[in-house]
């Protein structure tokens, strides 16, 4: 299905590596989690922001029984879309953005895929540059808001 949709802004929130390795590993155990957030301006009720959040978790060798899982580092970035054109898929009641799920899915692609490129990007040199977020479809990622 096509939309009528424009990206009007991307941006990274915030980028942290916590934990660069001494020496290159051929093989990472990792743990994602992912998730996806919805806003919306007070002003423009069409232009939608999702925020995408990836926390990236190593598996830690350590024999001290600490933790199975160790935080490498997180990146979160959010994609604003205007949504003129597709109006009729989205509302706003009570302060909470409502979009349709076939919309919200494609504008969660669309921001996840973008959150993979940045992170290779800003994450060059370090650890979590070191790691490609794997193909992803919108189900897989939680939406800590969506109904």
């Amino acid at each position: 299905m096509k939309y009528n949709l424009q990206m009007r802004d991307l941006y990274i929130d915030s980028f942290q590596c916590e934990l660069n390795p001494k020496d290159n590993k051929e093989s990472l155990k990792v743990i994602l989690d992912v998730a996806s957030e919805l806003g919306y301006s007070q002003n423009i009720e069409t232009m939608v922001a999702v925020k995408i959040t990836v926390v990236l978790k190593l598996e830690n060798e350590s024999q001290s029984g600490a933790l199975p899982f160790v935080k490498v580092g997180e990146i979160s970035t959010v994609n604003v879309f205007d949504c003129t054109l597709e109006a009729t898929r989205t509302k706003v009641i009570n302060g909470e953005i409502i979009v349709e799920d076939e919309l919200l899915n494609f504008m969660i692609n669309i921001a996840y895929n973008n959150t993979r490129g940045l992170l290779r990007e800003r994450g060059n040199g370090t650890l979590m540059g070191n790691i490609v977020l794997p193909l992803m479809g919108p189900e897989g990622i939680n939406p800590q808001n969506r109904k």
